[in-house]
């Protein structure tokens, strides 16, 4: 998949679409602090997929981590930016396009698609949810492990619903 991506970007064809405006993508204010509300109580069901990335300008630098599919409602309608679905970013290849030893280990793990219940810590402004450290993600040794070793070391786990 990571050569895909790769061709892709190469190709200026990756979708790497415009922000889109929070007036079109979010939920009233009492709606959003109702989701608000409930999400840090309850969590979210979501279903993940392996995400990679990479922008046409540098194909070989792709972003890897998780799809965020959540499978009950939440405070936005759609993701960010267009063409860019909602996903937890959590680390990067090397600048040459390797992967590390860590993001192998991350891939061969998650590359096939898992239901859970994310735990979230907050959800701040523009609906920036940080997932709680405690989350079957965040938790998990071989994604900290990868985190950790990547660009992203040091950053809060989060999604941008």
């Amino acid at each position: 998949m990571l050569q895909l991506e790769r061709q892709q970007a190469a190709l200026q064809k990756r979708p790497w679409g415009a922000e889109v405006p929070w007036k079109k993508r979010a939920m009233d204010n009492d709606v959003f602090a109702q989701h608000q509300r409930d999400l840090q109580k309850n969590g979210l069901l979501v279903r993940t997929s392996l995400f990679i990335s990479a922008k046409n300008d540098n194909p070989n630098y792709a972003l890897i981590g998780l799809t965020i599919v959540p499978q009950e409602p939440i405070m936005t309608l759609l993701p960010p930016w267009k063409g860019t679905p909602w996903h937890l970013s959590v680390g990067f290849s090397n600048h040459d396009g390797s992967l590390s030893d860590e993001a192998v280990a991350f891939i061969n793990k998650y590359h096939t698609t898992r239901d859970l219940r994310l735990k979230i810590q907050e959800v701040a402004d523009n609906a920036v949810t940080e997932l709680a450290k405690d989350d079957p993600i965040v938790s998990d040794p071989i994604v900290r492990a990868f985190h950790e070793s990547s660009w992203y070391h040091g950053r809060p786990y989060h999604i941008t619903f």
